[in-house]
C-alpha cells in the first residue's frame, strides 16, 4: 500500500523532518511471493480468499479473526436483494467493532474523528481487499 501516497516518505522534495534525512524512507517496489494453494487447505469449502489489507486493519484483527469471519460469510449471487454485503465489508465491520471495544468509543465517535493527528492517535488508515478464489482457480494453480 506504500506505492500509493506517502510521497513525503519517498521523495526528499516533498519530505520534512525527521523523514527528509532518510529519503527514500520507503519505496514502492513490491515484495512478491508465490504460494500454491491446495483445496485441502480451504477446509469444507469450494473457495478461499486472498486478503490484502493495510496495517490499520491488522492492528485490530488477526489472520484467525479474518478466517473466522469469512468462513461464516456467505455471498449469495442468486439473491434478489438489492444489496449483498461484500467480504471486504464483513472484514471492515468486524475490525471496526474490535477497534470500538479496544478504544472504548462508539462507532459514531470513531467515524467522526477529524483527519490528522486526532485520528492517527486512535487508528491508522484502514483498507482491505478480499478476492474470492473459487475451486476452478484453486485447482488450476499458477499460470
Amino acid at each position: 500500500t506504500r506505492a500509493i501516497g506517502d510521497a513525503y516518505l519517498k521523495h526528499s522534495q516533498y519530505s520534512f523532518p525527521p523523514f527528509d534525512e532518510y529519503c527514500p524512507y520507503i519505496d514502492c517496489k513490491p515484495d512478491v511471493s508465490v504460494r500454491c494453494i491446495r483445496m485441502s487447505e480451504v477446509a469444507g469449502t469450494n473457495y478461499g480468499y486472498l486478503v490484502l489489507a493495510t496495517d490499520g486493519v491488522w492492528d485490530y484483527s488477526s489472520c484467525d479473526d479474518i478466517c473466522s469471519w469469512l468462513s461464516s460469510y456467505q455471498f449469495d449471487s442468486s439473491s434478489n436483494d438489492s444489496y449483498n454485503q461484500t467480504a471486504a465489508e464483513v472484514i471492515m465491520e468486524n475490525v471496526l467493532d474490535n477497534m470500538r471495544r479496544k478504544v472504548n468509543r462508539s462507532r459514531r465517535a470513531l467515524t467522526v474523528l477529524p483527519k490528522g493527528i486526532a485520528r492517527r492517535k486512535v487508528h491508522d488508515d484502514m483498507t482491505v481487499l478480499a478476492v474470492r478464489l473459487d475451486e476452478v482457480l484453486l485447482k488450476s494453480g499458477p499460470t
